[in-house]
């Protein structure tokens, strides 16, 4: 077949690396940033709820977000007082990362 001094394999080889590098670092911009890219399409399309403002029905229907979760929700406002980011949900005692992506698009201040 094909024959390839060390140097010309040297080469390829680094090649290789540079290109699986380069795909490493696509998909993870592409899985980082996919919810600002997203953004616009769920904005214009869900009622966004204001985790500082919403009761307790309102944040229940929310994907994830049952009763318990919701009375959580409120209480963690009322004692450390509005929400001034979104990420704050975080600290919320049973909001997953799971849950937390699901209602990202679905939540404002």
């Amino acid at each position: 077949m094909w024959s390839f001094n060390s140097q010309e394999q040297r080469v390829i080889a680094l090649g290789l690396v540079i290109i699986v590098i380069g795909c490493c670092v696509r998909w993870l911009s592409i899985t980082w940033h996919a919810p600002a890219v997203l953004t616009h399409e769920v904005e214009e399309s869900v009622q966004l709820i204001s985790i500082n403002e919403a009761d307790y029905k309102q944040l229940d229907r929310l994907p994830g977000i049952g009763k318990t979760l919701a009375a959580r929700i409120i209480h963690y406002r009322l004692d450390h007082g509005p929400y001034t980011d979104i990420h704050q949900l975080r600290k919320v005692k049973g909001m997953t990362e799971k849950v937390f992506r699901q209602i990202y698009f679905r939540v404002k201040l």
